[in-house]
């Protein structure tokens, strides 16, 4: 667990002012992403059960 704490902090300590506002944006775009891929998903699911 020392060595995750550790490897956190370097990290954060790496990444700069600018970087760390984007951060939650990419998050954001991987959450919308997978939201999307499943509403696709679950579409062609139900139109091949009418077909």
């Amino acid at each position: 667990m020392s060595e995750f704490s550790k490897n956190y902090k370097d990290l954060k300590n790496q990444i700069s002012d600018k970087d760390s506002k984007v951060i939650p944006y990419l998050i954001f775009g991987i959450v919308i992403g997978r939201i999307f891929e499943k509403i696709v998903r679950a579409k062609k699911k139900l139109f091949k059960k009418r077909k």
